[in-house]
């Protein structure tokens, strides 16, 4: 799979796929998927076969958090950027959702 060697099991699937354009590349997505988490410095997906299932682990940065283990809103963005920012520099401008959700995380750390 890490290679990109791919063999289709179900044909009416595949022809679907294909004829919806849903389909970008036959075999690029795994490869894709590896390749991607290096340029972003993540740790390599992890592939399980589990007999008839199959699992595909992701991982992402990790993120600040605070005492009591909850991600601090302050520090790090979901994106690992520092928030207000996209990453470029620039500063983002929160619209009035945002600043709403952001100060309830603020006054309850522990908020869902």
């Amino acid at each position: 799979m890490k290679s990109g060697l791919s063999k289709i099991r179900n044909r009416g699937i595949a022809a679907a796929f294909s004829y919806m354009n849903i389909v970008e590349a036959w075999s690029s997505g795994i490869p894709k998927m590896f390749r991607e988490a290096k340029e972003y410095g993540l740790r390599e997906p992890e592939l399980i076969d589990m007999g008839s299932d199959f699992r595909l682990n992701l991982y992402r940065q990790d993120a600040a958090t605070g005492q009591n283990g909850v991600i601090d809103p302050k520090e790090v963005g979901t994106n690992g950027t520092k928030v207000g920012t996209n990453g470029t520099g620039s500063e983002h401008k929160p619209d009035v959702s945002e600043k709403a959700i952001m100060q309830a995380i603020q006054e309850n750390p522990k908020i869902t």
